[in-house]
């Protein structure tokens, strides 16, 4: 088991003072520090994605930066063009079962967004700058066989300063505008009106024939990182903001949303990735039950959510493990949505060392099928990536 820092600008420059030099999204970083743009404050520490012979490291408010796989070794930022370095690539791009890659990158000056497609190979096809109502935070967005769509939250940009989430406000009752694009024409847009609603994270979107689009995200009451959690996170101390639940967000063509929340606890939604964009049943989330009390980090189980049937699925490992995100792997030469595996890391606190969990996805209540344990711990990271050998 092996696991690095990316070697990024931002990390370089926080080892050589000690400290957050930059600032981050919850750090206030240095005044004097020397930052000239997006990439100097790229942590590419959010997600991962494969493309071709690499993996790309996330973060969303800049490049994405090239890994390579046999060792972890940074290979430099992703410039797709000259005139677009260091523009933001979001850490949730949406990948279509032929390999085109979907992402949007938020400008945060301005209520707008780039859209990005790239190739399977990661080679630039279009990017092109869109308006957006609103100057939402937005982490995570869904996108279906011919829709984008950008659930844009109450939760806006007020003015600029560092740590940037003391410069969101939430605003409840202005509601949550859930904005449509087209895929092949981005002039084609709806904008759909829905409840307040926080998230960080969607699981898929799909449509229905007669133009009814369906997505799953996990949704609170208001923000899960309020403006002092940043700094709470780092002490070791509890978050104060509500738990996320597995929901369910239905958009009709008659411009009326249905809002369903399920009441489970849930972060970190994933899908069956061979299906993105088309009808799901199911989603796969990590989940807690309380046992590991007032801590930055609860999430301590799995969850299978079945849309079609209702019922839920889970699995709790105790008050002695924290559960990473977990992913969805095919059983190989299987065509079934539950046909596979869901395989995760997890913190054991009590033995101070990584584990891997594989599950049958089907049947996450009977227990792991196999554990690996490390030698060591690795601090609890964001979101999972299965990239066959």
């Amino acid at each position: 088991l092996e696991g690095r820092f990316v070697d990024t600008p931002k990390r370089r420059m926080d080892d050589a003072a000690g400290a957050f030099a930059a600032s981050g999204f919850g750090t206030r970083g240095l005044p004097d520090a020397p930052v000239a743009n997006n990439d100097d404050v790229n942590a590419a520490n959010t997600a991962l994605l494969d493309v071709g012979d690499e993996i790309w490291a996330l973060w969303e408010a800049g490049s994405p930066y090239r890994i390579d796989p046999a060792d972890l070794s940074a290979r430099g930022p992703v410039t797709f063009r000259n005139d677009l370095r260091h523009m933001p690539f979001s850490a949730h791009p949406k990948v279509e079962p032929g390999g085109r890659v979907w992402n949007f990158g938020l400008a945060y000056g301005r209520p707008s967004s780039i859209i990005w497609a790239l190739a399977p190979d990661g080679s630039l096809e279009r990017a092109e700058l869109i308006d957006l109502p609103r100057t939402s935070y937005l982490h995570d967005w869904a996108v279906s066989e011919t829709k984008l769509i950008f659930p844009l939250q109450p939760w806006v940009s007020a003015r600029q300063r560092p740590p940037f989430v003391t410069s969101l406000k939430w605003r409840p009752e202005d509601g949550m505008q859930i904005l449509v694009v087209d895929k092949d024409d981005f002039s084609k847009r709806r904008i759909f009106d829905a409840p307040a609603a926080f998230f960080f994270h969607t699981g898929d979107a799909y449509e229905e024939r007669d133009g009814t689009i369906r997505f799953d995200a996990c949704f609170g009451d208001g923000p899960v990182l309020g403006p002092e959690d940043g700094a709470r996170i780092v002490r070791g101390l509890p978050l104060t903001g509500p738990t996320a639940q597995m929901a369910a967000m239905t958009l009709r063509p008659d411009g009326t949303v249905r809002y369903e929340r399920t009441g489970e606890p849930a972060e970190f939604p994933v899908t069956d990735r061979r299906r993105q964009g088309r009808a799901h049943g199911a989603v796969w989330s990590v989940t807690e039950d309380g046992a590991v009390g007032d801590a930055p980090y609860t999430f301590n189980g799995v969850m299978r959510t079945d849309w079609n049937s209702g019922g839920v699925d889970r699995f709790f490992f105790g008050a002695d493990r924290l559960a990473e995100e977990h992913v969805f792997v095919p059983r190989p030469g299987a065509t079934g949505e539950r046909d596979g595996w869901l395989v995760g890391a997890w913190l054991n606190v009590a033995e101070r060392a990584t584990e891997l969990a594989v599950f049958d996805a089907a049947r996450l209540a009977d227990g792991p099928l196999a554990v690996w344990r490390s030698d060591v711990a690795l601090p609890i990271g964001f979101h999972g990536l299965w990239r066959g050998a």
